[in-house]
């Protein structure tokens, strides 16, 4: 059988053993007690034959037995089931409990001077009887005292007090054992803690978090080779993940200068219509490098959850940086909608950062004479709408992806700005939403959660 819980498996090995190790005890202790049945039986028949032979005396030259009130009482009433007799050395019946009218045990030749024990079928009782005999010897003569007795008396009813014990005590034992897998779940599952704590952690770790560790302060002895494992693994990573950003980085920077230089040497040209197609396509490569720049920043960001940003003054920084290159287009951005502080729980600049990349793509793709909204509405969050040619439905999933570049946006860059846009706003623990505006172009809402009070 197959689990893949931890917690299943041990519950289900600690029950194994625990089941296991009830049936061993049980059958040893029932062994034991059957083995001891005997051994009682004939320290009970050896007891009571000497009770007998104790108050057998002679008076007179005869045998007298003279039995307490109790012991005799106890005899009077067994029905048979519990017996004696005294015969003399030629086997002759002198004294015997009620209704014996024969010797107990035909006498043997061993009997007179050594104890034996026997058995025998009772046709009265219609059970088997345990007895023993043991001789006697009183004023030079010699006794021999027998006594039997049934399985159902006081004295040996060892089984049937087991069997009790077994029926009324069993549910006992079934209540404990439910108790004991009661308590052993709960401290496997407070025992393995430790992990889902380091479990939630590994969750945390991201390329924003990159720095983070798994602690090993609860980890079980047995669990921490792999958790330092994982954090060496973590290490390399992040060593990693830095590389990364600061090749893109770099890259982005090392290319700022010769597209400068690329740009001035493409403003002295003669030819007016090589200098605006060249002019164009540096613009393109400036905004792919600025891009990466972003990618690069953005990638590098940590989030405090305390961090807090106002949607309003974000959308107003964003309105005053982009409209000066709007108006060279004779395009407009335009903040609608709520006028006050909209506060959100979030990076500022993540946000920033994520509504100017909005609105640039949608200038990108607004025609002259139109422009951008910025709009904020308090039950939604900031939506950026454009009125460009939109994003047709089948591309809509695949526009958040990097270099991704569909028939809107083929040519015009690399394909990364909506990819920071979402990465910006997952980030913040938000999310972006697309629709159509229902008259031509598209509609980016950011959607971030609201602080609590």
């Amino acid at each position: 059988m197959i689990f893949r819980s931890l917690l299943t498996r041990l519950l289900w090995r600690v029950s194994a053993i625990t089941f296991g190790t009830a049936v061993i005890v049980s059958t040893i202790l029932i062994l034991t007690f059957k083995s001891r049945i005997d051994d009682l039986r004939d320290r009970s028949l050896q007891g009571q034959a000497r009770d007998i032979a104790q108050h057998l005396a002679i008076a007179s030259d005869d045998p007298a037995l003279q039995l307490p009130e109790d012991l005799a009482r106890i005899y009077a009433e067994s029905n048979g089931s519990f017996v004696y007799t005294v015969v003399d050395e030629g086997g002759r019946l002198l004294f015997a409990s009620k209704g014996q009218v024969t010797p107990i045990k035909r006498l043997e030749r061993d009997d007179v001077t050594s104890q034996s024990y026997f058995s025998f079928r009772s046709a009265e009782l219609g059970n088997t009887l345990y007895g023993t005999s043991i001789p006697v010897s009183l004023g030079g003569r010699n006794f021999v005292v027998q006594v039997a007795q049934g399985p159902k008396h006081p004295d040996v009813l060892l089984d049937d007090v087991f069997e009790e014990v077994v029926s009324d005590v069993g549910w006992i034992v079934l209540a404990f054992l439910l108790l004991l897998l009661s308590v052993t779940y709960f401290t496997v599952k407070q025992s393995l803690a430790p992990l889902t704590k380091a479990s939630a952690e590994a969750t945390a770790i991201g390329p924003a978090a990159a720095h983070k560790r798994l602690q090993e302060g609860n980890i079980p002895l047995e669990v921490r080779p792999l958790v330092r494992a994982v954090n060496s693994a973590l290490e390399r990573l992040e060593r990693g993940l830095e590389m990364q950003r600061a090749f893109t980085a770099d890259a982005a920077h090392e290319l700022r200068t010769p597209l400068a230089v690329l740009k001035a040497h493409i403003d002295t040209l003669a030819d007016q219509r090589a200098e605006r197609s060249l002019s164009l396509d540096v613009s393109r490569m400036e905004r792919i490098v600025e891009q990466f720049l972003r990618l690069a920043q953005v990638e590098g960001h940590e989030i405090d959850a305390m961090d807090r940003a106002d949607l309003h003054a974000i959308a107003v920084e964003v309105a005053t940086m982009t409209a000066p290159l709007a108006a060279e287009e004779n395009k407009t951005v335009e903040v609608v909608g709520h006028q006050r502080p909209l506060i959100v729980a979030g990076n500022a600049d993540l946000i920033g950062l994520a509504v100017r990349n909005l609105v640039e793509n949608g200038l990108q793709h607004t025609p002259p004479g139109s422009g951008v909204e910025i709009s904020l509405d308090p039950k939604v969050g900031i939506t950026v709408i454009d009125h460009g040619p939109g994003i047709a439905k089948e591309h809509q999933e695949h526009v958040f992806q990097r270099f991704w570049r569909g028939v809107r946006n083929k040519g015009s860059n690399a394909g990364l700005g909506l990819s920071i846009v979402e990465r910006c706003v997952q980030l913040c623990g938000g999310d972006v939403i697309i629709e159509d505006s229902g008259h031509g172009g598209a509609v980016f809402t950011i959607r971030l959660p609201r602080p609590l009070a």
